[in-house]
């Protein structure tokens, strides 16, 4: 689940540019990506911080956030 990091507008991430850290909603519950798994074709699969999966083919696209960098 979504920590209490501050986070930038969403944007839109593909298969191609989804990003450990970031934040998507699904089905109104924000999902905290913890892990990343190249498939073939280009599709992704995500791990999530609740132990759950999705995978991404090449041509999904999704809204997400990005946490904002700690300095």
């Amino acid at each position: 689940m979504m920590g209490s990091k501050p986070l930038r507008p969403a944007i839109v991430v593909t298969s191609t540019t989804v990003m450990r850290g970031d934040v998507i909603e699904i089905g109104g519950r924000h999902f905290e990506i913890m892990d990343l798994i190249d498939l073939s074709g280009r599709a992704r699969r995500l791990r999530f911080r609740t132990g759950e999966t999705l995978t991404m083919s090449s041509t999904t696209r999704l809204l997400a956030t990005r946490p904002t960098a700690r300095r």
